[in-house]
C-alpha cells in the first residue's frame, strides 16, 4: 500500500468526523485514481445507492384515504 492508498483509506474511513473535506489527490504516477471512490462510482451506477422510487413516494390503497 502506498501514501496515496493510505490516505484515501483514511479519508473514506474517517470522513464524517474530519474537518479537511478534500479528497487526497491521486499522484501523477499512479494509473489507478481511489478504489473506494470507484466502489462507490459503480454501487451508484448499479443502482444500489440510489434511493427507489418506492421509498421517495410510496404507493398508497386509495380506500385507506377514504376512512
Amino acid at each position: 500500500m502506498n501514501a496515496f492508498e493510505m490516505e484515501c483509506v483514511l479519508f473514506h474511513t474517517l470522513a464524517p468526523e474530519i474537518t479537511n473535506q478534500v479528497h487526497p489527490n491521486r499522484p501523477a504516477y499512479q494509473q489507478l485514481g481511489c478504489v473506494y471512490c470507484q466502489a462507490a462510482q459503480r454501487a451508484i451506477r448499479d443502482g444500489r445507492l440510489a434511493p427507489q422510487l418506492s421509498d421517495i413516494n410510496p404507493v398508497t390503497d386509495p380506500s385507506e384515504d377514504a376512512q
